[in-house]
């Protein structure tokens, strides 16, 4: 079995180094395999560097730890959070496909697509939404997702599937 930590950063203001020092610590006390960073609206609006703040606090604990930016969608769509610092910080991507709030912009090959213009394709992971929220009703079982991203992301793409 492989472990992972995952931490939603920037609530309800970014403080990058205390958080990066969070992170490295839940790594710590759960043996954790890999992380998942969650920067969402938050650093991205934040006119203080926080990303870079983030991963210079971060890769200074954790240099060479596996480690996903899970995130919005697309980075077209939120130039405001630097994904270019978290790429050159070695952080792997892990799109938020979220097909099921916005079928027209939130596929999974969309999403991959956008990320691979600062990640490196063969590690992207898509994290697909298989919830109902906000008045959005489509809702799929986890393994209607799976067949669904096998199907939309040829190996050419990326493992959606996460093999």
């Amino acid at each position: 079995m492989r472990l992972g930590v995952h931490g939603y950063i920037g609530r309800p203001r970014p403080r990058p180094v205390a958080e990066a020092r969070a992170m490295s610590k839940a790594i710590r006390v759960a043996e954790a395999d890999f992380a998942i960073v969650n920067a969402e609206i938050e650093y991205e609006r934040s006119a203080t560097g926080a990303p870079q703040k983030f991963v210079d606090a971060y890769r200074g604990l954790r240099p060479r730890f596996t480690t996903y930016l899970s995130s919005f969608g697309r980075p077209t769509f939120h130039p405001g959070l630097d994904w270019a610092v978290w790429a050159g910080a070695r952080f792997r991507g892990m799109p938020q496909a979220y097909e099921n709030l916005n079928p027209g912009a939130l596929k999974p090959t969309q999403c991959l697509a956008d990320w691979a213009r600062f990640f490196e394709r063969r590690t992207l992971r898509p994290t697909v939404g298989c919830f109902s929220e906000g008045g959005h009703t489509l809702f799929r079982s986890p393994v209607s997702c799976r067949a669904s991203v096998r199907y939309r992301c040829s190996p050419s793409t990326s493992s959606a599937t996460g093999r």
